[in-house]
């Protein structure tokens, strides 16, 4: 496949306080993901369908993956783009319920759980390669 069709990523990392402290929601992944990244926690995000836009991508994955349907007018930052993802940041209130549904299309469950997570739990556990996005991420809220 030429590089110039691989389909970019894009996703919300979803932002809340707790007692005036920031807190990212890390996705708990599933075992094949947790081994593979040699860490514990996803973002919301995912791949474009063909003719679809990064950020209607980002604000449909964050839906599925969350249940949470944010609207491009909430989001607080972003893009910011790596070579394959780009992100975006947006505040909620951490009490917002967060709903984990199977994928509508394998039937699977993507992810097992969340958490919402101070920066250096993050920074410690996400999937290595999403590290520079919570820098950013903590950084701008």
């Amino acid at each position: 496949m030429d590089k110039r069709e691989v389909s970019m990523g894009a996703g919300v990392i979803l932002m809340g306080f707790d007692n005036g402290i920031p807190k990212v929601l890390g996705l708990i992944g599933d075992e094949y993901h947790r081994t593979k990244h040699k860490a514990m926690y996803d973002l919301p995000k995912g791949t474009e369908d063909p003719g679809e836009s990064s950020i209607d991508c980002a604000l449909r994955e964050t839906f599925e993956e969350t249940g949470i349907r944010i609207s491009g007018n909430r989001l607080a930052d972003g893009p910011m783009t790596s070579s394959f993802l780009n992100m975006w940041v947006a505040e909620v209130p951490i009490s917002t319920g967060i709903v984990i549904e199977k994928n509508p299309i394998t039937g699977k469950f993507e992810h097992e759980g969340y958490k919402w997570l101070t920066e250096k739990e993050a920074l410690d556990n996400v999937y290595p390669y999403l590290v520079p996005f919570v820098k950013w991420a903590f950084r701008v809220i």
